[in-house]
């Protein structure tokens, strides 16, 4: 199967899953929490791996990706996901650069989208939960430049293989 079909289906299935589920909160109670995310995420694609801590007091994830090729580590990125006054703030640090914040803009028992209107490329991240996966799309606001990412569940000391 081709890495485009591969991805396709992936995110067929995710949509499949994730679409009952999307609900948003109109009651007045306390979005739903975003443990599903926590644990270690890679991509078979290309190798590329998110880890994600437990959930730390039901405010904070403290987050990491990156990506290896043959010759060693070719990408990384730190992360958190932080509540400020029960919005969910995702800080992003790409290959040690400087923070740049988004705000949850969307939340749902199983996803969430992230926006930062001002920011070049992406403008959202959106991530959301399969029965053993973990979906992230990134774009910009108008839906052009759009990237989808489908990880399978694996163990944080387990070797990333290197495409």
């Amino acid at each position: 199967m081709t890495r485009h079909a591969l991805r396709r289906l992936a995110f067929t299935v995710a949509a499949f899953v994730c679409a009952p589920l999307a609900s948003a909160q109109v009651d007045g109670s306390p979005p739903p929490p975003i443990d599903w995310m926590e644990g270690c995420w890679q991509s078979d694609a290309d190798g590329a791996r998110e880890v994600w801590s437990p959930l730390i007091e039901g405010r904070l994830l403290f987050g990491y990706g990156l990506t290896l090729g043959k010759t060693g580590l070719s990408a990384f990125e730190q992360m958190r996901i932080e509540d400020a006054d029960g919005t969910a703030v995702f800080i992003a640090m790409p290959n040690g650069g400087a923070p740049v914040r988004f705000t949850e803009t969307a939340r749902t028992v199983m996803s969430i989208t992230f926006e930062n209107p001002a920011h070049d490329y992406p403008q959202r991240i959106t991530y959301e939960a399969g029965r053993v996966a973990l979906f992230a799309t990134i774009s910009k606001l108008d839906g052009s430049g759009e990237a989808r990412f489908a990880y399978g569940y694996c163990r944080p000391n387990e070797e990333a293989e290197t495409g």
